[in-house]
């Protein structure tokens, strides 16, 4: 159970990252602690939990971006080469 101090911060936290329109995720004390230790000792470009959730979170971005972008030039190099084909 967490302390009147813990929950006040708790109650910052939640609303500054309300305020940036941040989303959050439940997840239990233990939950999180646990997996942080694991991820502390497994992983060298990672601190935490918080900080391996975010580099997932950026590396499915970035993947996305590459692969909208690989899809636009796809139907891009499909069109022009549709429209060569058209006047010939």
């Amino acid at each position: 159970m967490k302390n009147s101090e813990q929950f006040g911060i708790s109650t910052a936290h939640y609303r500054q990252i309300a305020k940036a329109g941040a989303s959050t995720s439940e997840i239990s004390e233990e939950q999180y602690e646990q997996p942080d230790e694991v991820v502390r000792e497994t992983n060298t470009t990672c601190r935490n939990v918080k900080d391996f959730v975010q580099a997932q979170v950026e590396e499915a971005l970035d993947k996305h971006e590459k692969w909208k972008q690989t899809a636009k030039n796809r139907t891009l190099k499909k069109r022009w080469t549709e429209r060569i084909a058209a006047k010939h």
